[in-house]
């Protein structure tokens, strides 16, 4: 069997034509040539190094295209077809002759993932078969540098490198750079599409003595993405902040190849400070390597590379809140005897953050909105800090407060694929002498507590149903004599399943009862703006319009 190279393909085509023989000698044929095209693309036993990396472009691939040329260069036939399994073409050629076949697959902006061209004689009276080779076509990289003008003005440029290097492969290959001024673009042309490591190196010298440092010396790497047909901008800059340093910004392109991870997830644990991955894989020769994804302020991205495992789980230690807010998301590129799968993107926002229902809000940095001291209308009764935040599983409640005898902590909830009652007056389990509703939206949750106990309610447009059962709720009393509650929710209460597109208002309340017709309610967070100095509200029910907001991760 012939042996391609691992980024060639092969399309057959197959003409079976039709022709009159006169005598012995073979004439031009007036009458068109049926034409039978069949576009195979190659299975593993017939291409084992090609096969995975063309099945993963399938989505990528809007379309493949056939292009047919006579021998004067004259267009006789094109066609395209969106069957990239096993695409085919029937048509007819004016006659037979020499003609060029080409052949790309292209996206949906146009830019070509592969292509190739052959040109074949079409013989009258035998089957005809054409194998076009086909190649991706070449990616490349746009470097750009840049000196900022404090720098440039107080150094000279002792020597600058840049330097790329496949991601796999050892041998760096090294341009040298000569600025003439304080920027300098270079174009790495012709790349084959994969994970590169490239690095900038430059060695500076003060002009004269009063310079501090008098010399420097810097050097920064990072990996990026080359796809087939796009460029990969990655831009390197100089910089004085304080102190000299090199500062990167990125663009770069997802790779598609191999099937990459599935359901791929991160539960942030806060208290542990761990990011831990999860994935589904089939492949048990598959190895993963770990990125974390980081962006500058224009969307530009760049990799770091985190580790390397063959297990369907990763750990990351050292993740703290500066390093979520420092990175982007983290990335997986698959790799099965040599192939690769491509970068799966898990951005930060879809994390999950591990609560841990204990009453200690350790775990809560980040997540909790403090109130404002000593805004509670009612002595005893204040709200100092409380949050909400919620994943796949659970939505997560925090408070922090402190209470009289008959004052609760309230949490009142609208969820926006959910239809609830249209206030807390609507009746059924709920019947504890409260009155309010939001001013936009229903109420799906009510949750009151007192720190020993509490109460749950799940919400709908004939009342409320108690869910108490339902509910975790784990309670502590600091030494200042605070409550301190954390609650978790299950979605399950209200048939969720997919939590992509919920998002959920929510507002705290120190409530008390109706009185005589007046609502008693001596904190509020978020603040309405229409508090009063004694807690006392006469047009009930107390209509909330300012909310805290929370959306999909």
């Amino acid at each position: 069997m012939r042996k391609f190279g691992k980024h060639l393909f092969v399309f057959t085509v197959v003409f079976i034509s039709f022709f009159m023989l006169f005598s012995c000698v073979q004439k031009p044929s007036a009458e068109t040539v049926s034409v039978h095209v069949n576009v195979d693309v190659p299975k593993e036993h017939k291409l084992s190094e090609f096969e995975p990396r063309i099945a993963g472009y399938v989505e990528e691939i809007e379309a493949i295209y056939l292009t047919v040329t006579n021998s004067n260069g004259h267009k006789v036939y094109e066609s395209s077809t969106t069957n990239k399994i096993s695409p085919s073409f029937s048509f007819s050629l004016p006659n037979a002759g020499t003609y060029t076949f080409i052949v790309e697959g292209k996206r949906s902006d146009n830019t070509r993932v592969f292509t190739g061209q052959t040109t074949a004689e079409i013989r009258a009276g035998q089957s005809n078969t054409v194998s076009i080779v086909g190649e991706f076509v070449k990616g490349l990289i746009e470097a750009i540098f840049e000196i900022d003008r404090t720098v440039w003005e107080r150094y000279n440029i002792q020597s600058t490198q840049f330097s790329f290097k496949k991601e796999r492969e050892s041998n760096w290959q090294i341009e040298n750079l000569n600025f003439t001024t304080s920027s300098l673009t270079k174009t790495i042309q012709n790349l084959v599409p994969t994970m590169y490591d490239v690095k900038f190196s430059i060695s500076l010298v003060g002009k004269d003595q009063y310079v501090v440092p008098e010399t420097w010396s810097g050097e920064i790497d990072r990996k990026i993405a080359v796809e087939p047909d796009r460029v990969t901008k990655v831009k390197f800059k100089v910089v004085f902040d304080n102190e000299l340093k090199i500062v990167v910004e990125t663009s770069s392109i997802d790779l598609p190849y191999v099937e990459g991870v599935r359901n791929l997830q991160g539960i942030w644990d806060r208290n542990s400070n761990t990011l831990a991955l999860t994935w589904e894989y089939d492949n048990s020769e598959a190895t993963f390597k770990i990125y974390k994804r980081i962006s500058d302020e224009d969307g530009n991205y760049y990799f770091e590379e985190v580790g390397t495992t063959q297990d369907k789980t990763y750990v990351i230690s050292n993740f703290t809140l500066d390093e979520y807010n420092r990175i982007d998301g983290i990335a997986i590129n698959t790799l099965v005897n040599e192939k690769e799968s491509g970068l799966v993107i898990l951005d930060k926002s879809r994390f999950s953050t591990k609560i841990t229902i204990d009453g200690n809000l350790s775990d809560w940095d980040g997540l909790i909105v403090d109130d404002v001291v000593t805004d509670g209308s009612i002595s005893g009764n204040e709200i100092y800090r409380a949050g909400l935040y919620f994943d796949k599983d659970n939505i997560y409640i925090a408070g922090d407060f402190t209470k009289t005898e008959y004052y609760n902590f309230l949490v009142l909830i609208d969820i926006s694929t959910v239809i609830g009652a249209p206030d807390t007056n609507a009746g059924g389990d709920y019947n504890w002498s409260r009155s309010y509703k939001f001013e936009s939206g229903d109420i799906d949750f009510v949750l009151e507590t007192w720190g020993e106990d509490f109460g749950a309610w799940r919400g709908d447009p004939n009342g409320f149903t108690s869910v108490k059962t339902q509910i975790t709720h784990e309670a502590a009393t600091t030494e200042n004599g605070r409550k301190v509650v954390e609650i978790a929710v299950p979605l399950s209460l209200f048939g969720i399943t997919d939590f992509s597109n919920m998002s959920i208002k929510a507002t705290f309340v120190l409530t008390g009862w109706v009185d005589n017709g007046v609502q008693l309610a001596s904190d509020f967070l978020p603040n309405q703006g229409y508090e009063t100095s004694d807690g006392r509200y006469t047009i009930i029910p107390v209509e909330i319009k300012n909310v805290l907001s929370y959306h999909s991760h």
